[in-house]
C-alpha cells in the first residue's frame, strides 16, 4: 500500500511537472508571438535578404503619415519566396518597413475574394506579388517584375522586362546568351516608392516637340516616372514653357529650332532651368540650338568617334563606343558600377568655357586611342584629317550664378535598341536627370542584392504547421507518454 502511494505521489509530481512545462512553453511562445519581428524572425540567409540598408533604417523612420503597403498574393497566402531563383518571401521583407515605424501598415490583398480592389490603381490587372504603396497624397504600383533584374560585367544591368529582347537579340547575332545572375532590387524600390508617396513635390520634366526628335520611348517614360517626376510633351511653337517645368528634354532633333524658341530655352536657363540634349553626329547643323549650348561654352566636334581600345567598343565594331564613365560625377556615379553605356555613332562635345563660375563636368569619355572619321567616311579606318585622342561624349555644365545646367550626349543611346545591349543606357538617363532637379527627398540609390543561392525558406503554411509541431503536438506527446508513464507505473 505504501509503495503504491509511493508510485501515485510520483506519478503526480511528474504530471504536474508536466503540465507546468506545457504552460510555460505556451506563455513563452505567446510572448514571442508578441515581440517584433526583427527579434523572432532572424535573417539567416547567407546573403542577407531580409536585412535593410542603413540608408532605409535612418530614412524610413521619419516617415510622420499613414502608410498602406498592399501585396497581391492569389489566394491570400504569399509564397513568393519559392519563386524567381529563391527571391525573399515579399510579406516578411515589407514586415521589415512596418518595424521600422508604426505609421506603415502592411496588408496582403487576394485579389479573387476582392477582384474590384485593384481598380483604383490601374486599369490592368497585377499579378501575383505586385506592390502598392499609399498615402493620402498619392500611391505607386510596383510590378513583380521591378522587383529584380539580371545582370552581367560585360553587358551591365538588364531589366526583367529588357530580357526576352537581350536574349533574342544575342541569340540572333549567334553570340550565345551570357551567364546573368539575379539581382533583388526590391528595397531600392519600395524605399523609393515610400518617397514618392511623401514627398511634397514631383518634379515635372517636359519632352520637346516639334523638330523631328526622337520620342522618348514608353520604358524609358516608365523608368523617368518610377523615379518620382512627371513627363509631359512641349511644343514651343503653339505654348510657352510651363511654370512648373524643371527640366527639358531634346532628344535628337532632325531640325533646328528657330530664334523665338532659342530665346525661350535661354530665358529658361537663365531662370535656372535644366536642358538634357541628346545630338546625332549627322545633324549637327542646328545653329539655334547649338547656338544656345554655347552661352554655356559648349560646342559640337564634327565626326563619328572611332574606338581604337578593344576594351572600349562592342565587340567587333569600333564605332559602337562602350565609353568610361565618370565616377566622380554624382549624376551618374551610383550607376557606373553596375552598368555601362552602349554608345554607336558617338561625336564629342567640347569646352570652351571662360566663365568661372559655370562648372564643367565630363560624364563619358573615349580612351586616348580613339580619332574621328568624317561624316560620309566608307570606312571606319584612320586618316589624315582624323583627330585622335581622348574625347568627351556627354559632359555636365552648370552656372553657379544662375543655377542653369545642361546635359549634353554626343549620341543617340536612348533608345530601346541602344539600352537592350548593355541594359544602362536608361539607368544613366534617369540617374543624371534626377540628380539636376531639386527636390527633398528621404532616400537616395540603395543597392541590390545578387541572388541565386539556396537558402532556409519557411512560408507561412510551413510556419504554422511547425509552429504547431513544436508547441503543441510535441508537448503534448510529452504530457501523454507522461500520463501513460504513470498509469503503467501505478498498475505495478
Amino acid at each position: 500500500m505504501m509503495n503504491l502511494n509511493k508510485r501515485a505521489k510520483a506519478g503526480t509530481v511528474a504530471l504536474i511537472a508536466t503540465l507546468i512545462v506545457l504552460t510555460v512553453i505556451v506563455i513563452i511562445n505567446a510572448l514571442v508571438l508578441l515581440m517584433p519581428k526583427k527579434y523572432t524572425q532572424l535573417d539567416v540567409t547567407s546573403l542577407e535578404l531580409y536585412t535593410l540598408s542603413d540608408t532605409t533604417i535612418e530614412s524610413v523612420p521619419k516617415i510622420d503619415e499613414e502608410i498602406n503597403i498592399y501585396l497581391i498574393c492569389s489566394g491570400g497566402e504569399d509564397m513568393s519566396g519559392s519563386a524567381l531563383n529563391n527571391m525573399p518571401q515579399l510579406s516578411i521583407f515589407l514586415g521589415r518597413y512596418a518595424e521600422l515605424n508604426r505609421n506603415i501598415k502592411v496588408e496582403i490583398i487576394d485579389p479573387i475574394e476582392n477582384p474590384n480592389f485593384t481598380e483604383k490603381y490601374t486599369d490592368e490587372g497585377l499579378e501575383d506579388y505586385s506592390i502598392i504603396v499609399e498615402s493620402a497624397r498619392r500611391y505607386k504600383v510596383i510590378d513583380l517584375a521591378e522587383l529584380y533584374y539580371y545582370y552581367n560585367e560585360t553587358y551591365g544591368v538588364i531589366s526583367a522586362d529588357e530580357y526576352q529582347n537581350f536574349v533574342m537579340y544575342m541569340t540572333y547575332y549567334g553570340g550565345g546568351v551570357p551567364e546573368l545572375t539575379t539581382n533583388f532590387d526590391g528595397e531600392s524600390k519600395i524605399t523609393a516608392a515610400l518617397d514618392y508617396v511623401t514627398t511634397d513635390r514631383i518634379p515635372a520634366v517636359y519632352e520637346l516637340t516639334g523638330h523631328g526628335e526622337a520620342a522618348l520611348s514608353a520604358t524609358l517614360v516608365s523608368s523617368i516616372e518610377k523615379d518620382s517626376m512627371t513627363v509631359a510633351s512641349l511644343d514651343l511653337l503653339t505654348s510657352d514653357i510651363p511654370e512648373d517645368a524643371e527640366c527639358i528634354i531634346i532628344n535628337v532633333p532632325t531640325s533646328d529650332i528657330n530664334a523665338d524658341e532659342a530665346a525661350a530655352l535661354s530665358a529658361f536657363l537663365e531662370d535656372g532651368g535644366t536642358l538634357f540634349v541628346s545630338t546625332a553626329y549627322t545633324m549637327l547643323d542646328q545653329p539655334n540650338l547649338i547656338g544656345v549650348l554655347a552661352e554655356y561654352g559648349l560646342s559640337a566636334q564634327k565626326g563619328m568617334i572611332v574606338e581604337g581600345d578593344t576594351s572600349m567598343h562592342y565587340n567587333g565594331y569600333p564605332i559602337y563606343l562602350l565609353p568610361t564613365a565618370n565616377t566622380s560625377s554624382p549624376l551618374i556615379s551610383s550607376v557606373a558600377s553596375a552598368a555601362r553605356l552602349f554608345a554607336p555613332y558617338s561625336h564629342a562635345v567640347l569646352s570652351t568655357v571662360t566663365d568661372k563660375n559655370i562648372t564643367y563636368t565630363p560624364l563619358f569619355s573615349t580612351s586616348s586611342e580613339a580619332y574621328t572619321i568624317a561624316d560620309d567616311a566608307e570606312s571606319a579606318d584612320k586618316t589624315e584629317d582624323s583627330l585622335e585622342g581622348a574625347f568627351d561624349i556627354a559632359v555636365h555644365a552648370s552656372d553657379a550664378d544662375t543655377g542653369a545646367q545642361i546635359i549634353w550626349f554626343g549620341v543617340p543611346v536612348f533608345t530601346d535598341n541602344a539600352n537592350s545591349m548593355t541594359g544602362g543606357n536608361y539607368q544613366y538617363f534617369v540617374s543624371a536627370l534626377s540628380g539636376t532637379v531639386e527636390r527633398e527627398r528621404i532616400v537616395y540609390n540603395i543597392p541590390a542584392n545578387t541572388v541565386g543561392a539556396y537558402y532556409l525558406l519557411v512560408n507561412q503554411t510551413q510556419a504554422t504547421f511547425w509552429g504547431a509541431v513544436l508547441i503543441i503536438i510535441i508537448p503534448l506527446a510529452f504530457a501523454v507518454l507522461g500520463v501513460v508513464r504513470w498509469q503503467i507505473r501505478r498498475k505495478r
